[in-house]
């Protein structure tokens, strides 16, 4: 019987430690409406931001945070897969957001956010087929993070 209480203690220890582990993030989700989008100057391509592959030579995907604080994204690749500015709070990074674009090559959108603070941003992509491509892990990303705003 002492055994076995042991061994629940040490599960439920166990158990508390995973579950705790990491800190809560808040992160909204928004789906791009099509559209042109201007962003203002900076960035790595004229106000938009670039994301590359793993090889960091191809081009997947730009976004852009304007002056008003809206996301833009633009898919560079026809290859079947999503592509999102993933972004986070720089004053506190566990206040996340994903621009999600699903209208494909050679297209762009636009989310209106209305970002009120600074952020950094990257691209990246997603397989729509092998996950729901509505979190940061879901996203292959590559390169730093951008500061903008």
């Amino acid at each position: 019987m002492k055994l076995f209480l042991r061994a629940v203690a040490v599960v439920t220890a166990c158990l508390t430690i995973v579950f705790f582990a990491g800190p809560a993030q808040a992160l909204s989700v928004y789906y791009a409406s099509a559209g042109a989008y201007t962003c203002g100057t900076g960035g790595s391509t004229g106000g938009w931001y670039t994301g590359y592959d793993q090889t960091g030579s191809v081009v997947i995907g730009r976004g852009c945070v304007n002056g008003s604080g809206n996301v833009g994204v633009t898919d560079s690749r026809d290859d079947s897969q999503r592509v999102a500015v993933l972004w986070r709070k720089n004053s506190d990074t566990s206040v996340t957001g994903l621009c999600i674009w699903t209208g494909g090559y050679p297209n762009t959108g636009k989310c209106s956010v209305g970002l009120g603070y600074a952020v950094a941003v990257k691209v990246g992509r997603c397989n729509g087929s092998v996950s729901a491509c509505n979190t940061f892990a879901d996203y292959e990303t590559f390169g730093p993070w951008y500061s903008v705003l």
